[in-house]
């Protein structure tokens, strides 16, 4: 399947489907990467970057505002 049927694929999901793939996926991701952790009354249990309280959603939400990697290590000194 290619990118592009994969994405119309997934906007043709009901918005439950949808939150389903989502907790599939991330949950992939969560148990791949060891720099990535969920921990329950840490953060609301959102994915936070491993030993940090920095959570994952707050990073992505600064790249989509087009903040570079040197902005985000000046607020942020413990990532690597």
């Amino acid at each position: 399947m290619t990118a592009q049927e994969l994405e119309i694929h997934l906007l043709s999901l009901t918005p439950a489907q949808k939150v389903e793939a989502i907790r599939i996926l991330t949950q992939g991701i969560s148990s791949n990467n060891d720099g990535i952790t969920k921990t329950p009354g840490v953060m609301g249990a959102d994915a936070c970057i491993a030993e940090t309280r920095i959570p994952v959603w707050l990073l992505v939400s600064y790249r989509r505002q087009a903040a570079k990697d040197a902005d985000i290590l000046d607020q942020y000194p413990q990532l690597k």
